[in-house]
């Protein structure tokens, strides 16, 4: 197993102690981690998970996954189009390389552009969907077809509404994608890791959902969309408050379904607040998001997990544990602790 922390960066809380009769100022540090890949993290628990329903896994995710960008420092603050915009520092790849294995994408159409197909927030294209695709071609063929990666189409915006772009799209999908696409030819409750891994003719191990019925069940390889659970609120008690609940209600039911654990910017936090921006509330949302997925009665329950600004909360790193310790789920799991998560 290749040692998580080789990229050489770490973070540390430390405490700066100054003697008041000399002025000598120590240093101590209190906690430190590193900042850690995990590309082959679902390869490595396949004692532990294969024979379980993928729905009863953990999936560490990324709100609006292609609306992303390279921190350019301040002006990456300051500019308050991208600072309402931008919801992910890492490129898709990046993303898969550091655990992620859901990726919420939104599709838009532009026929006067020389590229099309656009991952997009809102109505403001972000990346083309080509880089988004063949970044997932690229890291599942370089994991060996181990690693079970989730795409869902959760909503389209602007152009894609008519059956021909429809089929463009999925055709585009289908030529990047289509040797790892699983087929839609069971539940997906009973589906595990090792039919994935073991199937005939190579393993397949890419999840493509659509939101469109009619349009879906015209090809095999297209699955039922995720449910989302979206509190639409900019109070972080609300945010806890509504995905505690949904969690009861939905959680181990086994089906698609994705806890979406951002905070969500209003117009008045626009016009008010323009620095804050989605960085800025996905620090408050991150920190509290580790903690409330320590509860048994969280973690156990979940299925899919998404965040902006994904490096900010403790997610990833929780759910390989905890899928790494956890049976199918438990309806009746008390709410002690993950440990040292």
């Amino acid at each position: 197993m290749k040692d998580p922390c080789f990229l050489g960066y770490w973070i540390a809380y430390i405490r700066v102690t100054t003697t008041a009769d000399n002025g000598t100022t120590t240093t101590k540090v209190l906690k430190s981690n590193c900042l850690k890949l995990h590309p082959f993290w679902m390869a490595e628990l396949g004692e532990t998970i294969g024979d379980l329903p993928v729905t009863s896994l953990i999936i560490p995710g990324t709100h609006n996954s292609g609306s992303w960008e390279k921190y350019k420092g301040v002006v990456s603050e300051i500019n308050p189009l991208s600072a309402y915009e931008i919801t992910q520092e890492e490129s898709i790849y990046d993303q898969l390389m550091h655990g992620i294995r859901y990726l919420d994408v939104r599709v838009s159409y532009h026929s006067i552009l020389p590229i099309n197909f656009w991952v997009s927030h809102e109505l403001l294209p972000q990346i083309p969907l080509t880089s988004l695709l063949s970044d997932v071609q690229r890291f599942v063929g370089e994991t060996g077809r181990k690693e079970i990666v989730f795409v869902d189409f959760h909503r389209f915006h602007s152009g894609i509404n008519r059956p021909e772009i429809h089929t463009q799209l999925i055709h585009l999908v289908d030529s990047y994608l289509g040797s790892f696409l699983v087929p839609y030819n069971q539940p997906v409750g009973m589906l595990t890791p090792n039919q994935l891994w073991n199937g005939g003719n190579g393993s397949r191990t890419v999840f493509v959902t659509y939101p469109e019925p009619l349009i879906r069940k015209q090809y095999s390889f297209l699955w039922p969309p995720f449910q989302h659970s979206w509190a639409n609120t900019n109070n972080i008690s609300q945010l806890e408050k509504f995905l505690g609940e949904d969690l009861q209600v939905f959680g181990c039911r086994g089906r698609f379904w994705t806890l979406m654990t951002e905070l969500t910017a209003t117009a008045s936090d626009v016009l008010t607040r323009p620095q804050l921006g989605l960085r800025g509330m996905a620090q408050d949302a991150n920190r509290n998001v580790t903690l409330w997925f320590r509860r048994k009665a969280w973690y156990s329950r979940a299925m899919a997990i998404a965040s902006d600004f994904f490096l900010g909360n403790n997610l990833i790193e929780m759910a390989i544990k905890a899928n790494a310790h956890r049976a199918v789920c438990n309806l009746n799991d008390d709410d002690k602790n993950v440990k040292g998560s």
